[in-house]
């Protein structure tokens, strides 16, 4: 049941770009976030586009689970599921374009801003994947795993991550290296999984403080902040 997502571009305000800047002086950018997007309208460079599957665990071994004859090492992961559950591999990514976009910025505070934006793009993805899946599993709990955390996944099983994917990394230009690394440069894995000790689903997914509290609360749990 591969599920392909495109144009999932979520109007980037700079309000909302904005509010994502650390700090109390995030009003003092307001021209730099102004020029960027601009810019990045008229290069029409930013494509975000995202997949998942759902597929279900044969083995739970250890520190490693094994589906579909694809074995994925992390001890999070392994310590939260057991055979038989469903788990939803993902791939997202802004696009090949962004990368060409992003080479051709000389000045540091707008690459700055530009990658607080793609991050927000593939936080945005991610999101409305989980928002897809809760539709399906209404009062359940995620869990989420993302590669490139020692001891609990590493940057290499994004590998075993795609392979579940089929092809969904090819029909998203996406490519991994033998360490992991993916180009498109903002592009990221994860697998999303069902636990009592996961987050609670959003009331109302429209409202971004509720967005950005599920998955702030996702990323707690899964070990990245």
């Amino acid at each position: 049941m591969l599920k392909i997502m495109k144009n999932m571009n979520k109007e980037v305000t700079q309000e909302r770009l904005l509010s994502f800047i650390p700090g109390d002086s995030a009003d003092l950018y307001e021209d730099d976030v102004d020029d960027l997007l601009e810019q990045l309208t008229e290069a029409d460079a930013m494509h975000p586009a995202a997949a998942y599957t759902e597929v279900i665990l044969d083995q739970v071994d250890g520190d490693s689970i094994k589906s579909n004859h694809t074995k994925i090492v992390s001890s999070l992961f392994a310590n939260n599921c057991h055979a038989g559950d469903k788990v939803y591999p993902c791939l997202i990514t802004v696009g090949n374009e962004m990368d060409t976009f992003a080479a051709g910025l000389d000045d540091p505070m707008l690459s700055y801003l530009q990658g607080i934006l793609m991050n927000l793009c593939l936080d945005d993805a991610l999101l409305s994947i989980a928002e897809e899946i809760l539709k399906e599993h209404p009062g359940k709990k995620l869990m989420m795993v993302k590669p490139g955390v020692a001891g609990i996944c590493e940057l290499t099983e994004q590998q075993s991550i795609l392979s579940l994917l089929g092809d969904a990394a090819h029909t998203l230009g996406v490519n991994a290296s033998e360490k992991g690394f993916l180009t498109p440069g903002y592009s990221s894995t994860a697998l999303l999984f069902f636990s009592e000790s996961g987050a609670e689903p959003c009331k109302d997914w429209q409202m971004e403080e509720e967005r950005k509290r599920f998955l702030h609360e996702m990323n707690v749990i899964a070990g990245h902040i």
